[in-house]
C-alpha cells in the first residue's frame, strides 16, 4: 500500500474544494439567468409567465407603452378527423381559424435598467422579453 504524503493530501482536498464551490457557484448563476427569462421582479413582487394583465397592474402599475394587434392564425383541427386506412383512403383534418388579441405592453425602469416586453396573448402573459437600455422619461 503507498502511502501519499500528508502535504499532497491538503493539496488534493483543496482543489477538490475549489472545484466543488466552482460548480455550485456555475450551477446558481445559471439558474439565476433562466429564472428571470420567465419572470420579472417589480420591487419585491415578482411577475411571471401565466399572469393575467390585472395581476401584472398590480404588481407594476401601468405600462409605459402598450401595442394591441389582433393575428389570425390557421391549424389543422383533428378532433373530428378519422382514419378510414382499411378503406385505403382518409379524410382530410378539418382547418381551424382562429383570431387572437396580441398585447406587447413595455416597461421602462429608468436608465440603470433594461426595458421589459411581456407579451400577452388571449389574456394571459406568454412571454417576457429583454429590451435596450431604459431611458429618463
Amino acid at each position: 500500500m503507498d502511502w501519499i504524503p500528508i502535504q499532497q493530501q491538503k493539496a488534493g482536498n483543496v482543489m477538490i474544494r475549489k472545484l466543488t464551490t466552482f460548480v455550485l457557484v456555475y450551477i446558481g448563476l445559471t439558474m439565476i439567468m433562466i429564472s428571470s427569462a420567465y419572470a420579472l421582479r417589480c420591487g419585491g413582487r415578482i411577475v411571471s409567465v401565466g399572469d393575467t394583465p390585472i395581476q401584472v397592474i398590480d404588481k407594476c402599475g401601468q405600462p409605459e407603452h402598450v401595442e394591441t394587434r389582433q393575428e389570425t392564425r390557421h391549424t389543422k383541427d383533428y378532433r373530428f378527423y378519422k382514419n378510414y386506412r382499411s378503406k385505403g383512403w382518409q379524410k382530410p383534418p378539418l382547418m381551424a381559424t382562429e383570431t387572437i388579441q396580441i398585447e406587447e405592453w413595455t416597461y421602462n425602469f429608468g436608465p440603470t435598467r433594461f426595458m421589459r416586453h411581456l407579451i400577452f396573448i388571449s389574456g394571459r402573459l406568454e412571454r417576457i422579453e429583454v429590451g435596450d437600455k431604459g431611458y429618463y422619461r
